[in-house]
This record gives structure tokens, sequence and C-alpha cells, in this order.
């Protein structure tokens, strides 16, 4: 065997010699069967003799058929790992400490609350497309002084003092809330457009009602008149008009058949839709009576 990594230097030749070496009485019949058998021819070796004379200059000229010789080399040393001792270590020991910047030593920078909510749209965003197209030009408490001037040049015989008009928001505002299970990650919104209502209309002015997948008229426990509203009633709907519930149909047709009983009514509705409008089919985005807005909720 060699050591690794080096060539070895004996071959067939030295398998042959060392072979015939160990055979015994006749060593030279031995090299001769082995080299036959490994296709080598065997010649002795040299003998330490002076050099042959030449031969006569009428004798032929010697043989040119090259001689093969078996030639005894040393082994080289042979390469093997060995165990030469053996320790035990201990695993806790052995365990290389992480630098000190790698330690995790909790939690620093942690947040005092919760972070703060991000509404699909702010009030100030949302209450004047409310109000363009939820509102009505009303008469307010004062008097129209360049209207009344202007009538008075005409000639005309005033009766009553004009007053400014202003848009408002009506004397009934509905607020339907659709809390269908689909629309719980919009729960916030809707309390938020809730809240801010409130504060804008007086307390009679605002009804509330509410929606969900099983019903098929809004709750109006707070409503006098029941469903569905008097004529000229504004009803806002926070909801999706049943278009994400994308396995069940049923919620989209009960929509339109209250938007349809809306308009037969003589109300003025709006529907605010909190996704993208390309998930509204045609069929939900015709909301009867409605005007389509941008998603948007406070």
């Amino acid at each position: 065997m060699s050591a690794p990594g080096r060539r070895g230097v004996l071959g067939r030749a030295d398998l042959v010699a060392a072979l015939a070496a160990a055979g015994g009485g006749r060593p030279d019949a031995t090299a001769r069967h082995l080299a036959a058998a490994l296709g080598l021819e065997w010649a002795p070796p040299p003998l330490d003799e002076p050099p042959p004379e030449p031969p006569p200059q009428g004798d032929p000229p010697p043989s040119t058929a090259q001689e093969f010789s078996v030639v005894d080399s040393p082994l080289l040393d042979a390469w093997f790992w060995r165990a030469e001792t053996l320790e035990w270590f201990d695993p806790e020991e052995a365990r290389e400490e992480p630098p000190p910047h790698l330690i995790y030593r909790g939690w620093r920078t942690r947040p005092s609350g919760p972070p703060p909510f991000l509404p699909l749209a702010t009030w100030a965003e949302l209450v004047p497309r409310l109000r363009q197209a939820l509102g009505g030009d009303c008469e307010g408490r004062a008097i129209d002084l360049d209207l009344t001037v202007r009538r008075i040049g005409q000639g005309r015989i005033l009766d009553r003092f004009p007053h400014e008009r202003r848009r408002r928001w009506g004397t009934a505002f509905l607020l339907i809330e659709d809390n269908s299970r689909r629309l719980i990650p919009y729960r916030t919104d809707q309390r938020l457009v809730r809240q801010a209502l409130r504060r804008l209309l007086p307390g009679h002015g605002l009804v509330r009602g509410a929606m969900d997948e099983f019903l098929t008229r809004p709750e109006l426990p707070d409503a006098a008149d029941g469903w569905p509203p008097p004529p000229g009633a504004r009803v806002l709907v926070l909801g999706d008009l049943g278009c994400l519930a994308r396995q069940d149909a049923r919620p989209r047709q009960v929509w339109l058949e209250l938007g349809r009983e809306l308009r037969a009514a003589g109300c003025q509705t709006l529907a605010l839709f909190p996704a993208s409008l390309h998930r509204c089919p045609p069929s939900g985005a015709s909301f009867p009576g409605s005007t389509r807005a941008r998603p948007m909720m406070v």
C-alpha cells in the first residue's frame, strides 16, 4: 500500500520476483510460469560478471528483442490513522458563548400601546361626498337679503321674506349597518361613521338599522314608521351589498330587492362599499336610487 497522495513504483514484475524468490527449489521455473501467466517475458537477473566480449565479425548480430528483468526495490511506507489517546469533553463546557451583542436580553423597545387604527378614509374626506350625495337644499333661519332686493327690484309683491337655502341632511336620516360575518374587519370603520353622524345630526334625526346574512329586511328598533322609510328620507348603507359573498348569491338578491323598495318609496340612498369597485358586479353596483362612491369609510 502506498502513502496517500503518492503513486506506487512497484508493478507486476516486482510481484513475479517476490513470488519466485519464495517459490522454493526452482525459482527460475516459478518466475517463468508467472511471467507467462501475466503476459510478460522473463529473463534471469544479470550477474556481477564482466561484460561479454563482442561477437566476432562473422557471427550474426545479437537479437534486438527487449529483455525484461525483475528488479527488487524497497517498499514505501504506508500511512494509517491510529488512536493514541482518549479524552472526554463536557458538552456544556464545549459550547461557545455568543458575542455580547448577540445575547438576547428581552424586548427593550416594546411599544406602550397597540398601533393606531388606520381608517379607510378620514371624516374630512367623507363628509363632503355624503353631503353632496344625500344632502338637499333647505331653507334656513337667516333671510336671504340678495334675493329679497332682487324680487323688490322686479316689482314683485313679497308675502314673506325668502330665507337662505343651504344644503342639509333633511329631516329623516336612516343608517343601515351590515353586520354580516364577512364584514367583521370593517366593524371599526362602521362604528366611526356612526359616531361622526351622531355628532353631526340631532339626536332625533338619526335612525339606525341593522342587517346580516340571515335577514331579508333591516331591523329598525328606533324607527316609529317601520319599513320602508318615509318618502324623502336619506338612507346610508354601510356594507358590501352582498358582493363580497362569493359563494352565495342570496345576499346580493336581498339587497337588490331592498334597493327597489327604497326607490319606490322615494328615498335618496347611498351605499359605501368597503372594497374596490371591481369586486362589485354590475347587478350590485347599480343599487337602485344610490350613488356609487369609491371604496371609503371612516
